[in-house]
């Protein structure tokens, strides 16, 4: 049987996985390149064209190594769902191209560059690696980056401020994930502030997704890295416990520093008056949804809500039913969740750690904001849970670190 790993190429998948990086962290580099761009060169464009430059120039080093293992699988999978969007949007006549081009437009882009991208990756080792070197990077430029609009262009943010919060989550799983591997000073440093910042100025869900992945990276380390995760435990407890013995302290210097600095955190507010867990009307949106597909039980198709809502379904597993039908969105969602539950139960360390950031950096917030649709990071996460090049890797055994690298150096050795 063949397989990518009887072919490992350490220098493509190299080059893949930098555009890979690159691409799922295009926001953070854009946005510090605004900041910076507008600080030194006022109006102009350069800073943006400076970020898509590098990454044309990763794309065409990338390319040759992509085009040249072209799989028919997926490039089915992908025509299928552009023929869907597709279809959708010529049946469904209210989705206007005036109104809705835009999101449209960044639905095609997210499933081809997603899928593409995701279904040639096979190295976690390499992506664990890389990941881990650029967390102080990302970090460090959305810390500059806040700075700069805060301080120097004195932006108003607005209250919970969405956008720039999920912007924060990213480095600051990147770098909690770092201090959870090895304790060092720089990355305590990195992430207090990160998550000092959320606090201050941003909402409950990245708050929330960046405790489901402190609680999940010890969940999946339990068994190999048994000391370290207690330790990780002991330190987690601990600081759970400080929050809630000191919780009105703690709130009562949030609203000093926000007051002082012009900050309007939403967590705050929703700690203040003990609405932490109050849906802010995700709860009339869903029954919204829920209406949707008992009405069309076959589905609305894509982004079928948008046009009776006015927004997106806050949930994933809603967005499916609404778009697919109850019957077709209920399978959907239960083959991702058992699909993920396999994943994270994997011998190689590196995918399941993989899989662990990419999931509460960028998907965890699609079970109450965002939309599937859009988020490029789904349909690449999508592709390392389908891809059959893994399933027939891990039959195989236990890969553990370096994906394909022990099977080469078995089968050479055996020739010898």
């Amino acid at each position: 049987m063949t397989n990518t790993l009887e072919s490992y190429d350490s220098s493509s998948q190299n080059k893949i996985i930098d555009l890979f990086c690159f691409v799922i962290l295009l926001e953070i580099h854009t946005f510090f390149a605004n900041a910076v761009g507008r600080l030194i060169l006022g109006t102009s464009q350069l800073d943006t064209l400076a970020v898509y430059g590098i990454l044309f120039f990763l794309l065409i080093r990338a390319l040759p190594d992509i085009l040249s293992s072209i799989d028919i699988r997926c490039v089915f999978i992908c025509n299928s769902i552009f023929l869907f969007i597709t279809a959708s949007c010529i049946v469904n006549s209210e989705l206007s191209g005036a109104e809705y081009g835009s999101v449209i437009k960044t639905a095609y882009q997210s499933v081809f560059i997603g899928l593409f991208l995701g279904y040639y990756v096979t190295d976690f080792s390499l992506l664990e690696k890389k990941l881990c070197k650029l967390s102080p990077i990302v970090a460090i430029e959305m810390i500059v980056s806040f700075f700069i609009y805060h301080f120097v262009f004195h932006t108003v943010w607005g209250e919970g401020a969405m956008g720039l919060s999920y912007k924060l989550l990213v480095p600051a799983v990147l770098v909690l994930y770092r201090l959870f591997k090895r304790f060092e000073i720089k990355y305590l440093a990195l992430a207090a502030v990160l998550i000092g910042i959320m606090f201050l100025q941003g909402s409950r869900g990245p708050i929330i997704s960046l405790i489901c992945f402190a609680v999940l990276y010890q969940i999946l380390n339990a068994s190999k890295y048994r000391n370290r995760v207690l330790v990780n435990w002991a330190f987690l407890i601990l600081l759970a416990v400080l929050f809630i013995v000191y919780l009105p302290d703690f709130l009562q210097w949030i609203a000093n520093v926000s007051d002082k600095f012009g900050f309007r955190s939403k967590f705050l507010r929703v700690m203040l008056e003990g609405d932490f867990f109050t849906p802010n009307g995700r709860d009339v949106v869903a029954e919204g949804a829920i209406d949707i597909i008992r009405n069309n039980p076959l589905g609305k198709g894509f982004f079928g809500e948008r046009p009776i809502l006015g927004t997106y379904c806050h949930n994933i597993f809603l967005e499916f039913s609404v778009d697919f039908g109850l019957l077709f969105g209920s399978i959907f969602s239960l083959a991702y969740v058992l699909l993920i539950i396999k994943r994270f139960r994997t011998n190689n360390m590196s995918e399941r750690m993989v899989l662990c950031i990419l999931f509460c950096a960028f998907l965890i917030k699609l079970f109450f904001s965002g939309s599937f649709w859009t988020e490029t990071v789904f349909f690449a996460f999508s592709a390392f849970l389908i891809n059959p090049r893994y399933s027939y890797c891990q039959s195989e055994g236990d890969l553990q670190s370096e994906t394909g690298r022990e099977l080469i150096s078995d089968e050479t050795s055996s020739n010898s």
